[in-house]
């Protein structure tokens, strides 16, 4: 897949769920290569961004995930709000991130802290779990503890490397070079996998519907594609019953991803081609609206029917043969009363997110199960890779280098609203009382044409009160960013006479426009 492997630290809760069949992995990582002749364990720890409130790392022991680089995999550059390469408003945590996007341990170690998306896991991935040696010596001893297969698969727990000892005298472990076990091993071999979700990492299009994939590339080009159901489809011959107790099929695509620089035939002959059912390789993202904030949902969950991982036993029979009934589409999956979906919000917010009542998947991802019903203004996304090449991936980060100037901070504000106010808003209000140091009040409403969306956050009780064809709709809760944004804006406004003002009153449209209304301690 490419030499770029990711490495993350995992709270003991996520390894946990890992033992499951779990396989959805995000969150702060490094470039494991930063990390090679780090000997100290606190140092290994600090260096890969740990230390956040909420996700305590044992002196005795640490987990960590070492993730491939890939197509699908979408890294950025971990930065606060402020921060000229941040985006959407940048990375919000606890604890000693200081949103600078570098790690530091003593005097000579640096390493550059990513925030990687939630995805669907790299078929190769592997967990490890690192305990220091015997204080009198440095280094750190590390035992591999599972590998990730792919969706076909899953996870392999068990000894396939031993434990080694790291440090002074070695080196960091290294990936696994084959990910898929071989057919003459996999009798004696327990495997474990979750029903795959369509939701994360690529799928296919097939003339029955959507189905998730793993991708094989061969150099630099998509070779083929396996093809992983939690059923047996019938509408399409070839699948085979795995020891995961999934169905598998690999096939190779009759063609592959097409750029936004191609030609007008390309794109036509594509377009031809997925009228007739022909296989294109995408990821299918579903969006949603949880409690006022953007959330991306990861996976849907039909609670009325079965759906616990199984694996085989030692006579490489399945224990449990899977009977689930879970639908390509999201819309036929089941009863509304029955579907959950887990979902992440967009926004990395970290106090946003456990106000709204998110628990810490790991640092900087936030996850929590909610009625499908109840999630808003859902609406897809298909995502398509235009290379395969993942050898000189490099981290995404905003195309314009933001600034502290005033009007710089004004539309970094503008976005920051637009993401917490209703669908439709036509006018945002919003007036600030800052006091001191971190001392705020706010009040925020939006106006909502007639047709926008009329209903509060589900978390509000405010009722509305329709003026002619429009609605007012408070805004109960800003981004976190926000009130770093508006201390900045604070600073900028201030008046050597008059000093900072103490009031300030915005009002932003959607063509861009916003006014300003400033009042100082003098005037009241």
């Amino acid at each position: 897949m490419g030499e770029l492997v990711y490495q993350l630290l995992l709270p003991r809760s996520l390894v946990d769920s890992y033992r499951t069949g779990f396989d959805i992995g995000g969150g702060f990582a490094v470039d494991a290569h930063e990390l090679q002749g780090v000997e100290d364990f606190a140092g290994l720890v600090r260096l890969s961004g740990g230390g956040m409130e909420g996700t305590p790392y044992p002196e005795h022991e640490l987990f960590i995930l070492r993730l491939p680089a890939s197509p699908f995999v979408r890294a950025r550059k971990a930065v606060g709000p402020l921060h000229p390469h941040s985006l959407l408003g940048g990375i919000v945590e606890t604890g000693d991130f200081d949103g600078s996007g570098l790690t530091h341990w003593g005097e000579s170690h640096v390493a550059h802290l990513l925030w990687i998306e939630p995805t669907r896991l790299v078929p190769g991935s592997e967990l490890w779990q690192l305990r220091p040696k015997a204080q009198e010596s440095q280094g750190y001893v590390s035992h591999h503890l599972a590998t990730y297969h792919g969706l076909a698969w899953g996870w392999e727990f068990g000894a396939t490397h031993g434990g080694e000892t790291y440090g002074t005298e070695g080196d960091a472990p290294t990936q696994t070079d084959d990910s898929t076990p071989a057919e003459d091993q996999t009798s004696k071999r327990n495997f474990i996998a979750a029903p795959p979700s369509i939701f994360t990492g690529p799928v296919l299009r097939r003339p029955w519907g959507i189905v998730a994939a793993d991708v094989h590339t061969r150099g630099n080009q998509l070779h083929a594609a396996t093809l992983v159901a939690p059923q047996l489809p019938q509408n399409e011959e070839g699948f085979e019953l795995l020891a995961s107790g999934l169905w598998a099929k690999r096939i190779e695509p009759k063609r592959a991803c097409v750029s936004e620089a191609a030609t007008e035939s390309e794109n036509e002959a594509a377009a031809a081609g997925e009228r007739a059912g022909e296989s294109e390789i995408f990821e299918y993202s579903l969006f949603a609206r949880d409690r006022g904030i953007p959330v991306r949902i990861l996976r849907i969950l039909n609670m009325g029917t079965p759906s616990q991982s199984t694996q085989r036993d030692g006579n490489g029979d399945v224990k449990e043969p899977r009977r689930v009934n879970v639908s390509m589409e999201p819309s036929t999956q089941g009863s509304s009363s029955q579907l959950m979906a887990y979902v992440t919000p967009l926004l990395v917010d970290a106090p946003l997110a456990q106000a709204l009542g998110y628990t810490r998947l790991t640092q900087g991802v936030f996850t929590a199960l909610r009625p499908l019903a109840e999630l808003a203004e859902q609406s897809v996304c298909k995502w398509i890779p235009q290379r395969w090449d993942v050898h000189d991936l490099v981290s995404v980060e905003s195309e314009k280098e933001l600034s502290t100037s005033t009007p710089d901070l004004l539309s970094t504000l503008a976005l920051l609203l637009a993401h917490v106010a209703p669908t439709g808003w036509e006018e945002i209000d919003l007036h600030i009382h800052m006091k001191g140091e971190r001392r705020i009040r706010f009040a925020a409403r939006a106006r909502v044409g007639k047709g926008g969306a009329h209903a509060t956050p589900a978390d509000t009780q405010a009722a509305q009160t329709l003026t002619g064809e429009d609605a007012y709709i408070p805004i109960p809760r800003l981004p976190t960013a926000a009130f770093h944004v508006l201390e900045a804006l604070r600073q900028n406004l201030t008046q050597p006479e008059r000093g900072a003002p103490t009031d300030l009153s915005f009002e932003f449209g959607t063509t861009g426009h916003v006014d300003v209304n400033l009042r100082f301690d003098e005037e009241k």
